[in-house]
């Protein structure tokens, strides 16, 4: 005979259970087994761990959040972002419909809209036909420091001269290895007239750039000073979110 059963409560991984068997008169109760039996057996249950995640970061931007699972049947896992009040922002993966254990990742995407400030990551594990509040396991990181914008232009010169060179100086905090870069452009078509750049490594600075204004920049106003930050080596098409200072 093959019998199926809940396994109710909550427990935990472990090989201390053992598996109980009765044999008793019909009608009667347990207690008056005429047969009894036990065998060895062990739990497991779902289970998260956080394998890497960013601690600093800014917006908007997509963020690798890396983790340890163990599914013991078909999952779906959800990684969010959040603060108190309740601000959340995250992405969902399904795994596989079979028990598994492995390394996944989760790419979230942090909005601009996304406040600045202390908050946390937190990941859940539930079945794949029930929602993340029935989850079977979840997780939370320690507090990570999110920013809205790595980079600052702190002062630029209001009127400037064709052929002139200008000192602007910005700071920033960056994650990975970046560079910065400060432009100066005409207001919206972003007519390139001067701009310089250098590699800021990781971290916090704050450095003067000297930029040159093009001698061929027409006279007037509707300038900005125009900065940003992207990885090492990437240029223009990997910019993170920039800052703009109007002269």
């Amino acid at each position: 005979m093959t019998v199926k059963f809940p396994v109710n409560g909550s427990p935990v991984s472990s090989t201390n259970y053992v598996l109980d068997m009765f044999v008793a008169p019909n009608g009667g109760v347990w207690s008056n087994e005429t047969a009894h039996t036990q065998a060895t057996t062990q739990v497991q249950v779902d289970s998260l761990s956080f394998n890497t995640y960013p601690t600093n970061i800014w917006t908007p931007h997509t963020w690798t959040v890396k983790f340890n699972y163990y599914a013991w049947g078909p999952r779906k896992i959800h990684v969010t972002c959040s603060h108190r009040p309740p601000v959340t922002c995250g992405a969902a993966a399904m795994r596989s419909p079979c028990r598994r254990v492995g390394t996944a990742s989760i790419n979230v995407a942090v909005p601009n809209t996304f406040p600045s400030g202390y908050h946390i990551w937190s990941a859940y594990i539930a079945p794949t036909t029930g929602s993340y509040s029935n989850n079977t396991a979840t997780i939370a990181s320690p507090q990570i420091w999110v920013r809205r914008d790595p980079v600052q232009i702190i002062s630029a010169p209001t009127q400037v001269q064709p052929g002139q060179t200008y000192g602007v100086t910005l700071s920033w905090d960056v994650a990975q290895n970046s560079d910065a870069h400060i432009d100066f452009v005409k207001d919206v078509l972003y007519t390139w007239y001067g701009g310089a750049w250098t590699n800021i490594g990781t971290g916090t600075g704050t450095r003067t750039f000297q930029v040159t204004v093009s001698p061929s920049t027409p006279l007037g106003p509707g300038y900005l000073w125009n900065s940003w930050v992207g990885p090492a080596g990437q240029g223009y098409t990997m910019r993170r979110p920039r800052r703009r200072y109007r002269p």
